[in-house]
């Protein structure tokens, strides 16, 4: 659970608005069942998350079966293999995610002003139903999965409950490499392809994104580098929309003692999308200082300000934000 409060500075057209909010709530209870019957095991994973969430939902469900020479073929829902930052909050450096994009009086604006393609900002996958092939050696990983989509096209156990989803396919791989010196390398590629979309007409889409982090650990530090890029096409109504996004950060955590840690974390987003008639450009950088603070093995207290300076264009109209935040998050696991 954790209590947040951000005051906002806002400016379009001239018009500057200040405002400030507050929240506590209860972001996410999720509960984990493992099953281990050897040479296979399942897990199933029930989540609540708060408001801004789905209620109670199935976050993972998948069996595994394995061969016995660091290969395994996995089938299920899963998270997706690309991406440093982890699905989870207990998985975190820090309270906030370095990509998340801006919400304002309770609203993500980037999904009022462009729905269900907002995704192309950040074409990175979460979790989604299909078949894995893993290999994992003693200092590399390998992982290829075929799956019902990566950022659309997807629901809890298929099909879309509003029957605007046309549906469709995605492909991801991605290859990792354990180095003697504490440094390691992840590279990935995730493709999607698919029908129908309930935002401006959309027929069709295809989008393809490359993902690659680096981690270096030494003594009581640890640091982190990432660079996402992709690109969206979408069609409809005899008109193509492209879109092209990059993005990254830059992240150190350092651990001054058995039970305290201090986060430094700096990210940006740069975004197009348009064609011949509109554009609409996107561009997010954040900073980030968190602490965190373990009072016992299973309960994490942190502690986090980050600064964000965020300016989207749209049809000639300039829009800028910049947030500041502080807040702070209870973690309790078991």
């Amino acid at each position: 659970m954790s209590y947040a409060h951000t005051n906002t500075d806002a400016e379009m057209a001239n018009n500057k608005e200040s405002t400030s909010a507050n929240s506590f709530a209860i972001d996410q209870v999720e509960i984990s069942w493992l099953f281990d019957f050897d040479p296979i095991i399942g897990q199933i994973d029930i989540e609540y998350e708060g408001d801004d969430g789905d209620g109670v939902a199935i976050d993972q469900a998948f069996a595994s079966y394995f061969f016995g020479n660091g290969g395994a073929i996995t089938a299920g829902r899963y998270d997706a293999m690309l991406g440093f930052e982890a699905f989870e909050p207990t998985g975190l450096y820090q309270y906030s995610r370095a990509y998340a994009l801006p919400v304002v009086a309770g609203e993500n604006i980037l999904e009022s002003q462009l729905g269900s393609i907002a995704y192309a900002i950040l074409p990175l996958p979460e979790t989604n139903q299909g078949v894995k092939y893993t290999y994992e050696g003693d200092r590399s990983f390998f992982g290829f999965s075929v799956q019902d989509g990566a950022f659309n096209y997807s629901d809890r156990f298929g099909g879309s409950k509003d029957e605007l989803d046309g549906g469709g396919y995605a492909l991801e791989t991605a290859y990792a490499l354990r180095f003697d010196n504490g440094l390691s390398w992840l590279i990935g590629v995730v493709y999607e392809n698919g029908d129908d979309l309930p935002t401006g007409g959309v027929e069709s889409t295809e989008t393809w994104a490359a993902n690659s982090h680096l981690t270096f650990e030494t003594g009581s530090w640890l640091f982190a580098a990432e660079l996402t890029y992709g690109e969206t096409e979408l069609r409809g109504g005899g008109q193509t929309i492209d879109t092209e996004s990059l993005s990254g950060l830059l992240m150190a955590n350092f651990a001054y003692s058995s039970q305290a840690s201090v986060t430094g974390r700096l990210s940006f987003i740069d975004s197009d999308l348009g064609n011949a008639l509109a554009s609409f450009e996107y561009e997010q950088f954040k900073s980030t200082l968190a602490h965190n603070y373990a009072f016992t093995d299973n309960l994490l207290l942190v502690l986090e300000v980050n600064y964000s300076d965020a300016e989207f264009t749209q049809a000639g109209n300039q829009f800028e934000l910049e947030q500041l935040t502080g807040a702070v998050e209870l973690l309790f696991s078991f």
